[in-house]
């Protein structure tokens, strides 16, 4: 048997009060101007600015897939390592010239290679913008040479960028910043 302590009326015009009283603050909140003005006009993105997607290059057992991608001037690129053992993306240092960005993340000049950090499967590796331009790179294996499931040998790959590229404010032409 349940011990009533209050009457059920008593509970509930308690419960009804109580909701009153948390309530009456918020609701008169509410109703008052927030008061924030933008002190400028705030102005929407250029077509040229939007982001498309990301295109990824899958990195197999058997090699990239594409083999070939085309970018957009402005567009940036991924690499998803699929491949049993540890891979590395790696281009001629040259490349490093064509770079769009002022700050490379996971990828660093060695042995006049400009390679990622080490991808396993399932790791992601991503290249800032470059410019308009074709640029060759390799997928090389990392892992031990009697492995029989890591590739033998590098696998090659290509990206042709189209068109110019974009400054920071989206517009074409303008000089990239470094």
């Amino acid at each position: 048997m349940r011990a009533r302590l209050l009457h059920p009326a008593v509970t509930n015009a308690a419960g009804a009060l109580l909701v009153a009283c948390l309530a009456a603050p918020a609701l008169a909140w509410a109703e008052e101007p927030i008061g924030y003005e933008t002190p400028y006009a705030i102005p929407l993105p250029e077509p040229a600015w939007v982001r498309r997607a990301m295109p990824t290059v899958l990195i197999g057992a058997g090699g990239v897939q594409p083999a070939r991608v085309e970018l957009v001037a402005g567009q940036t690129l991924s690499w998803h390592s699929a491949a049993p053992g540890g891979v590395r993306v790696s281009f001629d240092a040259g490349v490093a010239r064509s770079l769009l960005c002022t700050h490379l993340v996971n990828f660093s000049l060695e042995e006049g290679r400009l390679r990622s950090g080490l991808l396993e499967n399932g790791d992601v590796a991503s290249f800032c913008e470059l410019a308009p331009g074709r640029y060759r790179y390799r997928i090389e294996p990392t892992g031990p040479a009697d492995d029989p499931q890591a590739p033998a040998d590098p696998v090659e790959g290509e990206i042709v960028v189209r068109g110019r590229p974009l400054g920071p404010l989206g517009r074409a032409g303008a000089t990239p910043h470094r």
